[in-house]
């Protein structure tokens, strides 16, 4: 009697389980997923040494303008980057592919910042010198353009290369509301480049520009997680079952809460330490009904191949610098 009461409330859990995918899971949406896992796509080792080669270039010449050598650094661990700080009394202007008419004073002392890892280089300048002049989202895209293909911070193929660039500004107003809100100031114009793969996004790829609006000085150049693949290195391995995948997907959907509903799924690839392997992305959708603002997006990534993990030192450079 009790093994009978055992294998009926395995079979209901068994129900229960079909039923939250079924009702989270549209056929539509389980349907390209289906594809997704049936269009296998091969593990392809990083070309580390050309990678490495490409990072000495980019310490030679930041050491044109700073030497390295005066930073303090820190170590969050063994394995991580390191992290750099330097305080500046004067600004020395970084020279991008424009001539620089203006050289940008700062009234205070500030902070030049240099990060080092086995997959980034970061510098930033933490020269906050607002400027009535805008320039336009083509204009900076184009320079951007002409930086990174004269320096050359990384290494390009037919099946790896730059797909997009993103302009974006970053602006201050005045603290006084008397003030018009036309007199904006512009920080800093920020370009960042993403990146495909046979076709596919990157999806923790990221170069990044920022300029000054009105010297055109380059504040910014972040390389994160673009390492050049070994094209000749891939392997097929083996992936999650789509019970696996729909598994991953509700514990996600649970979490992200009842209003939420599946937007978006996609094939893309994630750059580890090491390697470079498909991952499925997800987008869901929620809004919130009781203050009835606009939907919010969140995403989950799923690594399709089975024993390869995310990991979250990508992410290292979106949290808040001091």
């Amino acid at each position: 009697m009790k093994k009978q009461y055992r294998v009926n409330c395995a079979i209901i859990l068994l129900i229960s389980f079909f039923s939250c995918h079924a009702e989270i899971v549209n056929p539509d949406i389980k349907s390209e997923i289906d594809g997704i896992l049936k269009k296998q796509v091969p593990v392809y080792q990083l070309d580390l040494k050309t990678n490495e080669e490409n990072f000495e270039r980019i310490d030679s010449w930041f050491q044109q303008y700073v030497d390295l050598n005066g930073f303090t650094c820190t170590y969050e661990d063994r394995m991580g980057p390191v992290q750099c700080k330097l305080k500046l009394s004067k600004n020395i202007p970084i020279i991008s592919t424009d001539n620089i008419s203006t050289i940008i004073r700062s009234p205070k002392p500030f902070n030049i910042y240099y990060t080092k890892g086995p997959r980034k280089r970061a510098l930033r300048k933490a020269l906050w010198i607002p400027s009535k002049i805008e320039r336009s989202k083509d204009y900076i895209k184009q320079l951007a353009n002409k930086f990174m293909y004269q320096y050359g911070y990384y290494k390009q193929t037919n099946n790896d290369k730059i797909d997009k660039a993103f302009v974006v500004s970053w602006r201050t107003r005045p603290l006084d509301l008397n003030i018009k809100k036309t007199e904006v100031s512009t920080i800093l114009h920020r370009v960042k480049f993403s990146r495909v793969f046979q076709g596919l996004e990157v999806i923790n790829s990221k170069q990044i520009v920022d300029f000054h609006p009105e010297s055109l000085e380059l504040l910014s150049y972040k390389n994160i997680s673009w390492t050049p693949v070994n094209e000749s290195s891939g392997k097929f391995k083996q992936y999650l079952t789509m019970d696996e995948v729909l598994s991953q997907i509700h514990a996600f959907m649970k979490e992200d809460g009842d209003a939420s509903k599946i937007k978006e799924v996609r094939l893309a690839w994630y750059q580890s330490p090491d390697l470079i392997f498909p991952v499925m992305l997800v987008k869901t959708e929620r809004v919130d009904r009781e203050i009835e603002i606009y939907p919010i997006e969140h995403a989950l990534v799923i690594s399709l191949v089975k024993g390869l993990r995310l990991d979250n030192e990508d992410y290292a450079f979106e949290k808040p610098e001091k």
